[in-house]
């Protein structure tokens, strides 16, 4: 199945990359909109990049959740 876009036709793969406001995704935000996002890192810049909910660098906080 085939939409039309604006810019271009969608497949039906683009099409669950769909957000709610009709917005194409990426597989993080589609991700974000499903659960939540934690990062498990020292890495500030990585943080940052990313957006998560939560951050830890306690990999036993992780193994008990």
């Amino acid at each position: 199945m085939r939409v039309f876009s604006p810019t271009k036709l969608l497949d039906s793969a683009q099409m669950g990359m769909m957000g709610q406001k009709g917005v194409l995704m990426s597989k993080l935000e589609k991700l974000k909109e499903m659960t939540t996002i934690v990062a498990d890192t020292g890495e500030i810049e990585e943080i940052k990049k990313f957006h998560p909910t939560d951050a830890t660098t306690i990999p036993s906080l992780i193994s008990k959740a």
